[in-house]
């Protein structure tokens, strides 16, 4: 029965604020407009109580004449279609211009039914209290005291006209009508003014100090919340700051590492250690594309995943084997949820990962830079931006010294590729010219060397520079070795009883650089004269041949030059009777 009243008083409730509200987009608007709506109905009330008022004053005939009664009550009658059609009007959304207009109408309503009825002496004054309200509600608050002077003002032009201009009129009403109409007209002003005007007023006011409140407590709970995200944000700053500062280090200190492997460890533990992470590795993607395979890790785990060599399948293993293959970064906010995950035996307490593709120079992916915590939600997507810079960087660095690598090794094949070259020009010129293998300074005369007697040639093949030994016989022994293209081809060896003095050994060392030099510039000429001598001997061969207008002598020709200059004993030329040089007839297409 309790709910059911208190449903039944919220329905009326709604019912009424719907019928009130005015709907405009201004919201003081939309609150005067509620207010000026309120106080149609409470004016529409009012009209009514002044014509039931006049009513009965009628007829119980308290007029002398009772038209005059019909006739007042006329006046209040006009203001229930006018309080009407002001309510539909501020519905409609034209609240200023609607209350200014009601307003002015009810002043001159008033003051036309005070001037019919007996001017100064009418109790219709009492009734001026309803205009100046209102122009105090719905106009500016400076306006009910302009209209309450205005008021004034118009009782005095009465009161004048009344002792100058309409002396002998009499009043057209008795004791008992004024009597009873002032306090009609007071008890409906005390009620409707003093009552539920300032009711609405002070409920107005009350909502309105209620909405600024509120206001004030939203502002200040904004400001606190905006303070808060300043915070938040320059903190996030700070450590974003600090990570690029953090990063900017790290991509300094990595870029100056030659060697791979040692550019790999560096890296993945300044990163554990600058950054705060439980565990960082490093994958290498092999040449074919099929695996990811571990290559640096920061943590004890990952040194045990390095032990056995752990690696995933590109592609089908694990979020580094997604950014593997696809070269695009991946978050897993919480690893248990993420359907690629690759649950490690030796990363167990992993919450948060993340892995960013190592890709440098445009290649394809050269590996992935694995980043693992034990915190849950570690990583946002504004941390995978600033470590992909970090990856760039050391994707760069991986790229330079796989580039330095790839440049030194060349580089050892060539120096290879050239001392071959060198010794093998060595062996043909001591061939061809079939030179002695050293020779030998004793007491003013040089001697050739025999291969069986250069005894310290053996001794010399391990030698990169001079250097001095003691012989069995106690004799001081000096050894230079010959080196060209960084092979030893030879060596210089002195020998006396004496040891030898600094000075010696400096002079023996210049020596021996300058007759490397010389030597192979010896052979650089020797190779040159030879060509020369060649490409002489074959344009002569070739033009004395050119000369010849017959088989024979060409023939003949041919067979005499090319025997002379290979120095040869004997040469033959013969061409094939027909049919015998021709190759067995194939089966055509």
């Amino acid at each position: 029965m309790m709910k059911s009243g208190t449903d039944r008083r919220t329905a009326i409730a709604t019912a009424w604020e719907r019928f009130v509200t005015v709907d405009v987009p201004d919201e003081e608007e939309a609150r005067v407009g509620r207010l000026f709506c309120v106080m149609m109905v409470l004016t529409f009330a009012v009209a009514l109580g002044l014509v039931l008022i006049f009513v009965i004053a009628t007829l119980r005939g308290m007029f002398a004449n009772p038209w005059l009664g019909w006739l007042g009550t006329a006046f209040p009658l006009v203001f229930v279609p006018l309080s009407i059609v002001s309510f539909y009007r501020a519905k409609q959304g034209y609240v200023s211009s609607t209350s200014r207009t009601f307003v002015w109408l009810n002043f001159i309503g008033i003051a036309l039914a005070v001037l019919i009825f007996d001017g100064v002496n009418s109790p219709g004054w009492l009734l001026f209290f309803w205009p100046v309200t209102l122009a105090g509600m719905f106009l500016r608050p400076m306006s009910a005291v302009r209209m309450a002077f205005g008021v004034l003002l118009y009782y005095g032009v009465l009161a004048l006209l009344s002792n100058y201009v309409f002396v002998g009129v009499k009043s057209s009403l008795s004791f008992e009508l004024f009597y009873y109409l002032t306090r009609a007209f007071s008890l409906l002003m005390l009620v409707a003014t003093a009552g539920f005007v300032t009711y609405l007023s002070m409920n107005s006011v009350h909502q309105s100090l209620a909405r600024t409140r509120q206001i004030s407590q939203d502002l200040r709970a904004t400001q606190r919340m905006l303070e808060r995200r300043v915070a938040e944000r320059t903190d996030e700053l700070a450590r974003r700051a600090e990570q690029f500062r953090t990063i900017a280090e790290l991509n300094h200190a990595i870029a100056s590492i030659s060697d791979m492997q040692q550019l790999l460890d560096t890296t993945v533990r300044l990163i554990a250690e600058r950054l705060k992470y439980d565990h960082v590795g490093i994958f290498f993607v092999d040449p074919h594309g099929e695996w990811a395979v571990l290559r640096a890790a920061s943590s004890a785990g990952g040194q045990r995943m390095l032990a056995r060599g752990h690696r995933l399948r590109v592609g089908r293993q694990g979020i580094v084997g997604y950014v593997a293959e696809t070269g695009v970064p991946r978050l897993a906010f919480n690893v248990g949820e993420d359907a690629v995950w690759f649950n490690n035996p030796d990363l167990p307490d992993t919450k948060s990962e993340v892995s960013l593709p190592l890709i440098a120079r445009g290649r394809t992916v050269l590996g992935v830079l694995d980043i693992q915590t034990r915190a849950a939600a570690a990583f946002t997507e504004e941390d995978v931006t600033v470590l992909r810079i970090l990856a760039d960087g050391i994707a760069v660095a991986i790229a330079n010294a796989l580039s330095l690598e790839e440049t030194t090794s060349a580089l050892e094949r060539l120096e290879r590729y050239r001392e071959q070259d060198a010794l093998r020009a060595w062996r043909q010129v001591l061939a061809r010219r079939r030179m002695q293998i050293g020779y030998t300074f004793d007491s003013g005369f040089i001697y050739p060397v025999e291969v069986s007697a250069a005894s310290d040639i053996a001794a010399a093949q391990a030698l990169t520079d001079v250097t001095t030994r003691v012989t069995d016989t106690g004799q001081h022994l000096l050894l230079a070795p010959i080196r060209i293209q960084n092979r030893n081809l030879g060596v210089l060896s002195f020998e006396k009883s004496a040891p030898w003095d600094e000075e010696q050994i400096q002079l023996a060392r210049f020596v021996v650089e300058q007759l490397d030099l010389a030597l192979d510039n010896a052979r650089l000429l020797e190779e040159s004269r030879l060509r020369a001598t060649q490409e002489r001997a074959r344009s002569d061969i070739v033009g004395r041949v050119r000369a010849m207008t017959s088989t024979d002598a060409i023939l003949r020709n041919a067979a005499r030059e090319l025997g002379l200059a290979l120095q040869v004993e004997r040469s033959r030329i013969q061409l094939l009777p027909p049919g015998e040089g021709r190759v067995a007839d194939q089966p055509q297409e």
